[in-house]
């Protein structure tokens, strides 16, 4: 995503220094939607958290639930790494096809959406790590044992897949 904004400059740069004569191409026009989603998700995501909220109702929780919680983190985060990534690919096919503004409007309206809503739980997944490391000695082993325990389980089974 750094380098998103980086050749959205230069395209940028080069429309104005050729003063309109030179269109955007549809990957340009792609390239400034994903940026304005990503500053507008930011925005909103810094407008709706309060950390401090956030951190001391994660940390009134039990170990039990704190691994409870990354759980449902964890797994928000692959179901939506998922739905952004083909979204993420309309987007670009809304681009390349003339269309209607409107339709565009709506795919970008519901990128921003999914966006700002897997940040959100991938910010909830961080803070459940940080209060898990930082409560206390026995929640911090609880916390990586069972953590390791997972990981551990998961290589186990993907070994054990049939081809």
């Amino acid at each position: 995503m750094i380098i998103v904004p980086i050749r959205l400059v230069s395209a940028v740069s080069v429309f104005v220094w050729t003063r309109g004569k030179k269109r955007l191409t549809p990957q340009t026009l792609t390239e400034l939607a994903r940026t304005i989603i990503m500053l507008v998700s930011t925005a909103i995501l810094c407008r709706i958290t309060n950390s401090s909220a956030i951190y001391h109702w994660i940390r009134g929780q039990g170990n039990f639930k704190l691994y409870l919680l990354k759980a449902l983190f964890c797994v928000s985060d692959v179901l939506m790494r998922w739905t952004c990534l083909a979204s993420n690919e309309t987007l670009s096919q809304e681009f390349t096809k003339p269309g209607r503004y409107e339709t565009k409007a709506k795919v970008i309206f519901f990128n921003t959406f999914q966006v700002t809503i897997h940040s959100l739980a991938l910010v909830m997944e961080m803070f459940v790590v940080h209060v898990a490391l930082t409560m206390s000695t026995d929640s911090c082993f609880v916390y990586v044992l069972i953590d390791c325990f997972n990981e551990l389980k998961l290589s186990v089974f993907k070994k054990l897949e049939y081809k």
